[in-house]
């Protein structure tokens, strides 16, 4: 059965295998970074009490990539079953680099890797 949880696991594992130069470090079960030659680029702590079977929350808590005030910034992943949709959320997210280079790199970068990955859940099952 696929879940909100396990889009969320299969994103990350898939990032790692894909992205050669990205590696994530697991702290225990619901911390991990990613890491970027030897720079945590994001440092990220599942919410265990906010995750449902149809939504699986990811809090931004660090990294260099990530404003020092992010507080609330997350990735959520949801599955909606009824129309078997997926949603990668990327809510609240203070970037560390200023608006005007965020806009042309990282926000760039970050759309094309999701585009990757939804080519990729579009001919892989999950299930």
């Amino acid at each position: 059965m696929i879940t909100a949880q396990s889009l969320g696991d299969h994103y990350f594992s898939w990032l790692e295998r894909t992205l050669f130069f990205l590696n994530i470090h697991k702290k225990d079960k619901e911390n991990f970074s990613l890491v970027f030659c030897g720079i945590k680029i994001l440092q990220l702590k599942k919410n265990q009490e906010r995750t449902t079977i149809d939504r699986s929350v990811y809090y931004i808590t660090g990294g260099f990539l990530a404003a020092k005030k992010t507080f609330n910034g997350r990735i959520e992943f949801r599955y909606i079953e009824q129309n078997q949709v997926f949603l990668i959320s990327l809510i609240d997210f203070k970037p560390s680099l200023p608006w005007f280079i965020y806009k042309y790199t990282q926000a760039v970068i970050h759309k094309l890797i999701m585009n990757k990955f939804k080519k990729y859940l579009l001919k892989t099952p999950l299930v």
